[in-house]
């Protein structure tokens, strides 16, 4: 982490991810979610991603091609940097997540990625933090807590009982059962959302039959997966988070982010989708169009988060959950914004 020593709610905190799926991008002026003033709702946010896939350049032993990891990722994140610097940020994080984490040769990589930097940044010894699943996952649930029920009481969130926290990825998945802060023992799943997504792109046969296939085998997946990394707590399970762009199904209460899913619901929903995605596909069809838009592109890859979802739900014996509707990136603008306010001396709120 990089910060200045002053703070200021006009200057900007900029958050990038390298995930297993894509280049994540958060920059934000404290200002403009200050609670105090009523200006705060998700969409203020606004991030940006622009899609990589890093399991296509990770070879059979387990390293990530260095040479190809330059060209095609290193090239396009050190051109946002650039253009991130001219706005001069107060602090700026770069963290690794995912699939950075299980590679063989990840000391290289955050060497290379350090090495690639703008020289600006380099005079300021900006690092790259990868991520423990730990972290991954304490993120995700700050960004829920940090941005729920802002006009209501969040006195309901309860303290010392047990809580889970979902986060569904593009490349893993993070589970972790917890009390507080910080995290423990968090699992992280070999599994996301996009190479189930590209898997069923890629079918000659999108009927109604083969695509419940398809979704069926990702919730056996899932299920194996649980069944031999996961041990429940002993202790009834009081509070649920679910994060993950894929899952979000309702962005009704995006001022105090106040959303649940049920597990009960999730089979109703994936119905319905599948439904109308065949009924979309045949149109497209009959119109030579290509058969996939890119809308329904964007429900197959919900369908297949939901179905990690309901795996984990069901596994867990949990009938609902908090809809988190921001993320990681979320989360650590949110711990770098009370970092730095604690370093001036501010009283948080």
């Amino acid at each position: 982490m990089l910060v200045d020593i002053s703070y200021d709610r006009h200057r900007y905190i900029v958050i990038v991810e390298l995930s297993s799926t894509a280049i994540k991008i958060l920059k934000l002026q404290p200002r403009l979610v200050d609670r105090k003033l009523g200006k705060h709702t998700i969409s203020r946010y606004q991030p940006f991603a622009i899609k990589v896939d890093i399991k296509k350049l990770i070879d059979t032993n387990n390293y990530l091609n260095t040479k190809e990891f330059s060209t095609s990722v290193l090239t396009v994140l050190n051109k946002q940097l650039k253009d991130l610097i001219t706005i001069q940020p107060q602090a700026w994080r770069i963290l690794l997540t995912g699939h950075y984490r299980n590679v063989k040769n990840t000391d290289e990589i955050l060497k290379l990625i350090e090495s690639s930097f703008p020289l600006a940044l380099k005079r300021k010894d900006v690092v790259a933090e990868l991520l423990t699943p730990d972290e991954e996952s304490g993120l995700s649930y700050l960004s829920w807590k940090k941005t729920f029920m802002f006009e209501k009481d969040s006195s309901i969130i309860p303290e010392n009982a047990m809580k889970l926290n979902i986060d569904v990825g593009g490349g893993t998945t993070e589970i972790t059962f917890f009390k507080k802060l910080p995290f423990k023992n968090t699992v992280s799943l070999p599994i996301g959302v996009e190479p189930y997504a590209e898997e069923i792109f890629d079918l000659d046969d999108f009927s109604e039959a083969i695509l419940w296939r398809c979704l069926t085998a990702i919730t056996n997946e899932a299920k194996s997966h649980l069944y031999k990394l996961v041990s429940l707590p002993e202790e009834p399970i009081d509070l649920t988070i679910c994060t993950g762009s894929t899952l979000i199904v309702d962005r009704e209460d995006e001022k105090n982010n106040d959303v649940r899913i049920y597990a009960s619901a999730i089979g109703l929903i994936v119905t319905k989708q599948v439904t109308d995605i065949v009924r979309s596909i045949k149109y497209n069809t009959e119109k030579g169009l290509s058969p996939l838009g890119n809308n329904d592109k964007k429900i197959l890859r919900r369908l297949c988060g939901l179905m990690i979802l309901k795996a984990i739900m069901d596994y867990s014996n949990i009938d609902n959950a908090y809809n988190n509707l921001a993320n990681l990136r979320i989360g650590a603008f949110w711990q770098t914004n009370d970092y730095l306010k604690q370093l001036n001396g501010y009283k948080l709120d």
